[in-house]
């Protein structure tokens, strides 16, 4: 009962300065954009970004034209963390705590400090960010291999597959990327663009 009280108290305080004006007509006004109005995308992206203006960025860059639209979906999915990873099948009782021994940093952060490297020119984040996004991929295709199928992943095999993928994205998205398989697997920075 005190807490009623409490909160009668406070509403009422809250509504004390309030005057009401006779020749004024009541309108809504949408706060996140007064200007503007209420928009359904607004609403969404308001909703969708946790308060971080950050993260709209990221949520953009995930669907990137030269990234075949199944790998978008599971970077989309690893960035919200909705992949099947032993911390969430433990969290859905899937696992027992004690098979849930996965060791993960910030992959947003990652993706932030990998795609803007640096010393090298902001016409090579566009290349870099598919990197990441085939690096990644083939990091999960792997680790889905060798849990499901028992195979041993060889790292250079990985390196390989990431430039491959990232380089079949680029070439089929990109009539401009004139550069061939060779030159993409021995001398990536200069197919970006960069004089070394």
């Amino acid at each position: 009962m005190a807490w009623e009280e409490e909160s009668v108290k406070e509403c009422s305080m809250l509504l004390s300065n309030v005057i009401l004006q006779v020749n004024v007509h009541d309108s809504w006004i949408w706060l996140i954009d007064p200007s503007r109005g209420y928009t359904v995308r607004e609403a969404y992206r308001f909703l969708t970004d946790n308060g971080n203006a950050g993260n709209r960025t990221l949520v953009e860059d995930v669907w990137h034209k030269s990234i075949p639209t199944k790998v978008s979906v599971f970077v989309w999915r690893l960035f919200r963390n909705r992949l099947p990873t032993r911390d969430n099948l433990v969290h859905r009782r899937v696992l027992l705590i004690a098979d849930s021994v996965c060791v993960s940093g910030d992959i947003r952060r990652h993706f932030t400090q990998f795609s803007n490297l640096v010393g090298l020119p902001r016409a090579t984040h566009y290349f870099l960010k598919v990197i990441w996004f085939a690096y990644v991929w083939a990091i999960w295709k792997e680790r889905n291999n060798h849990v499901f199928q028992e195979t041993v992943c060889d790292p250079s095999s990985l390196a390989e597959k990431v430039k491959l993928n990232s380089f079949m994205w680029l070439k089929a998205s990109h009539t401009s990327f004139i550069y061939s398989y060779y030159d993409w697997w021995k001398h990536p920075i200069p197919c970006m663009g960069v004089i070394v």
